[in-house]
């Protein structure tokens, strides 16, 4: 799985599959395990933290050079505020879907599909996107 990270941010569409690895439930059970081993033993939790800091700055870097192609102005929409959100949102739907709940997932995917479809449009070959549902033409929130 960490290949597959740094893989992923060094892809010519690395939004798309800095997205596809994160919302993929394998992972995030991973993430989770770790956090449970790193509560108990400092000095895996100061070396998980230590990856994980290196692994957000280069998406960072990537998720920067994306969004300033796109025009999209950092003030606006920070690189590695964007990791967050990307992070945090697949995060919370894998968790929640492990446990059953779905309610509002279908429509946080649509939303997140259409921010990626705004910055990093999918391959016509693709069937909308790794996250599922067709893919809205257009900036978030256009008709």
């Amino acid at each position: 799985m960490l290949e597959e990270g740094y893989a992923a941010v060094s892809s010519p569409r690395c939004l798309r599959a800095l997205w596809a690895i994160d919302i993929d439930p394998r992972g995030t059970a991973m993430v989770v395990e770790f956090m449970a081993l790193a509560n108990h033993r400092k000095t895996i939790r100061a070396e998980i933290a230590a990856y994980a800091e290196r692994f957000r700055e280069a998406e960072r870097a990537a998720l920067a050079t994306v969004l300033a192609a796109r025009g999209v102005d950092h003030a606006t929409l920070p690189p590695v505020v964007a990791t967050v959100l990307m992070s945090s949102i697949s995060r919370v739907l894998v968790m929640e879907s492990a446990l059953g709940l779905s309610t509002g997932h279908q429509e946080t995917l649509e939303v997140v599909e259409r921010w990626l479809e705004a910055l990093e449009p999918a391959d016509p070959g693709e069937p909308g996107g790794p996250v599922g549902p067709g893919s809205p033409r257009g900036w978030p929130g256009s008709a």
